[in-house]
């Protein structure tokens, strides 16, 4: 008779013990999951807006840096004039661009029926491109492409490398293109008519001037 009331009395632990460790979350418990929850989506959320603001500008940039890379490269790898038309004109800012290079053997800045493309890199909606609009204008104009209004601008590299950048000069001075967003984010790619290379700087509105350092968002 006593063993069996101890057993009853181990069943009846046991039973509570399943029952406790079974049975859910309190209110308060519940009410502490869903502030740390609150709390962590409050903090990541802006920073993944904030960091998709940068990632797609910057995309935007290197984009563009990858065209004026091949219309390079295969200028001097092919032995041919390549010229690559970044500006549809010289206005301050355009929407829904596609720059393109194309083999320009007859020297005439004119993408003439027959010639071979070299690439077309179409920049993404919300992205806009245009001439430097800064009140310190360093870099002079791109280079203006035929004889005919409206005058699309761009950049013309030579089978040795160097480029015409700006006005008909090869290989001296330098030219300027700005990618921006709709929040007025500004990177400035100046390219270099000696050498061909591209030199990046973001628009510091602070000191308003340009900055290498890449720190001067805006959301």
């Amino acid at each position: 008779m006593l063993r069996m009331m101890k057993c009853s009395l181990i069943d009846q632990s046991i039973v509570g013990c399943v029952w406790r460790r079974q049975r859910g979350f309190t209110l308060a418990e519940m009410m502490v999951v869903l502030a740390i929850i609150t709390l962590i989506v409050g903090v990541t959320i802006p920073n993944l807006r904030r960091s998709a603001v940068r990632a797609e500008l910057l995309g935007e940039v290197k984009m563009v840096r990858q065209a004026l890379s091949v219309a390079r490269i295969h200028a001097v790898k092919n032995s041919r004039r390549v010229a690559l038309q970044l500006l549809p004109d010289d206005e301050q800012a355009y929407q829904d661009l596609e720059p393109f290079a194309w083999v320009d053997d007859n020297a005439n800045d004119i993408f003439d029926s027959g010639e071979v493309v070299v690439g077309r890199w179409p920049i993404a909606q919300q992205v806009f491109m245009g001439v430097d609009d800064s009140s310190k204008k360093v870099p002079g104009e791109l280079h203006q492409f035929g004889a005919a209004s409206p005058y699309p601008r761009g950049v013309v590299f030579l089978p040795s490398g160097t480029a015409i950048a700006t006005g008909s000069s090869i290989g001296v001075g330098e030219a300027a293109v700005i990618v921006s967003d709709k929040y007025d984010n500004r990177v400035r790619l100046t390219i270099q008519g000696g050498a061909g290379t591209v030199v990046e700087e973001m628009w510091d509105y602070y000191e308003e001037d340009w900055s290498t350092s890449f720190r001067f968002w805006r959301y």
